[in-house]
């Protein structure tokens, strides 16, 4: 059979116009948050440091009204809460003789003598450990003991003029004192402000008497030395001016 002619190609018709952009809709709900997931395993622990040194016991508050009488004989220190009956602390010369200065600083007695001594309730008493470092005893001497605000300060003569404590059992003698005032400090006084520290140079007989704003740094006063021109022993304030006491209980105004 015979195949009929291929019929002739017709042209493509025009593209057609672009349709129109349909708006986008809006943005569905955030869906729920999904369930947390498995906690990690703990990381290895290290290994716990060493424990540190147990800390100074701290001091036992006294609360009762108390005097305590130091001197020298057969009996070195006794109490009173009349200031009428002293009561005899019992063994206390064995503990300590000649004493020449107590203080209370509220939380602690110290007593110095031929050695120095402490109490936290006035009736027992327990020497200073560290007190033979700093002064041996006979001519080496400890003078007096003085308190204020956040430390205690003891004074001597020949080895150490002066030491300081924070709490009264660790001692330091790193002080310019007697380069400043020589090797003999007999009194120290704080007004507050200022301390004062009066002694004799040795071998002269001439006042000391340095000021200090630490009780570490020391400054001679050459005021003080003129008006002062023996031996400087006791101070005191009133609130507006100092008083020294010096060789012959002689009395003056700094």
């Amino acid at each position: 059979m015979q195949q009929s002619p291929t019929g002739s190609i017709n042209i493509t018709g025009p593209t057609g116009p672009t349709g129109s952009i349909v708006t986008t809709g809006a943005t569905g709900n955030t869906g729920p948050t999904g369930n947390t997931g498995n906690t990690g395993n703990t990381g290895p622990s290290s290994t716990t440091g060493a424990t540190g040194n147990t800390g100074h016991i701290g001091d036992t508050f006294t609360s009762d009204y108390m005097i305590i009488l130091g001197g020298s004989g057969s009996t070195s220190l006794s109490y009173s809460y009349d200031s009428k009956v002293f009561i005899p602390i019992a063994d206390s010369n064995s503990l300590i003789t000649n004493i020449k200065d107590i203080k209370w600083n509220g939380y602690k007695w110290i007593a110095t003598g031929n050695t120095a001594v402490y109490s936290n309730d006035g009736i027992i008493w327990n020497e200073i450990s560290s007190i033979s470092t700093f002064f041996s005893g006979g001519s080496d001497a400890i003078l007096s003991i003085a308190w204020h605000f956040d430390r205690w300060i003891m004074t001597g003569k020949e080895t150490n003029p002066i030491i300081y404590s924070y709490n009264g059992v660790n001692w330091y003698n790193d002080t310019n004192i007697e380069s400043v005032a020589g090797n003999t400090v007999n009194t120290v006084y704080y007004n507050g402000k200022t301390w004062l520290a009066g002694g004799v140079v040795a071998g002269t007989d001439t006042s000391s008497i340095s000021y200090s704003y630490d009780a570490i740094t020391w400054y001679s006063s050459s005021s003080g030395n003129v008006t002062i021109t023996n031996s400087c022993n006791k101070f005191d304030w009133n609130g507006i001016k100092w008083g020294a006491l010096w060789k012959w209980n002689k009395f003056n105004c700094l």
